[in-house]
């Protein structure tokens, strides 16, 4: 089903979607205009799984035939779907992202990480067990956990953070950043 192929690759999606919100605070009749619904649902919190499944819906079949979205391919289908809604952007792949140069990249865009596998630690320092498949998240800043430094990341609507340590373990380090 549309839902069970979205949990499955969402989180790419997801991430892209979430780099959109913050292009119209204070626009928010605007936003309604662009995407056909409201920016926030009923209960005040922004509408990123409309978003998702317009996205998902509008570029995740092609001719035909279902893709799933890649690193490199999401660069194409999320400028494309943003120009079909009449707003320029500009997705830069694999950008050299450290803790040191995040805050001065970030004035310029939206940083998005995606690796394999995944080790997220909880804000109390306490290490999530690890997934061995990939996964794609925004970086939202850098912050102190006990006493060490680290990426604070948005995963599907969840504040969670990544121990640059874990990268030596990893096989799949990438960043890319989404310029309005």
């Amino acid at each position: 089903t549309l839902l069970e192929e979205m949990n499955n690759e969402g989180c790419a999606y997801m991430a892209l979607t979430n780099t959109i919100f913050a292009q119209y605070v204070g626009r928010e009749d605007e936003f309604e205009i662009d995407f056909g619904f409201p920016m926030y649902d009923k209960k005040g919190y922004l509408n990123y799984d409309l978003v998702m499944v317009d996205f998902y819906c509008s570029e995740g079949e092609i001719d035909g035939k279902k893709y799933g979205l890649t690193f490199d391919s999401g660069e194409e289908r999320w400028e494309h779907y943003l120009e079909s809604k009449g707003i320029k952007c500009d997705v830069v792949l694999y950008v050299d992202v450290t803790l040191e140069n995040f805050e001065e990249l970030s004035k310029h865009g939206d940083i998005i990480v995606a690796i394999r596998p995944v080790r997220l630690t909880l804000k109390n320092g306490n290490k999530i067990p690890p997934q061995n498949s990939g996964h794609e998240m925004v970086i939202t800043g850098v912050e102190f956990i006990n006493g060490k430094k680290m990426f604070k990341v948005s995963t599907w609507g969840y504040e969670l953070y990544l121990d640059p340590d874990d990268f030596e373990k990893k096989d799949r380090l990438e960043y890319r950043q989404i310029i309005y």
